[in-house]
């Protein structure tokens, strides 16, 4: 298994922030070989 991960952060202001992650993971076995992507977003909000 391999894996790959990319992530961003944005700060709107001191108390929001927007994180975005993306990632590639890569199963290559004896019977079958996939692979997945997934794309993550988050709104974090401090108060």
């Amino acid at each position: 298994m391999r894996d790959l991960t990319v992530g961003l952060n944005w700060y709107l202001n001191p108390n929001m922030r927007i994180s975005g992650n993306y990632i590639r993971s890569c199963v290559n076995g004896p019977l079958t070989s996939d692979a997945a992507d997934i794309f993550l977003i988050r709104l974090q909000i401090a108060f």
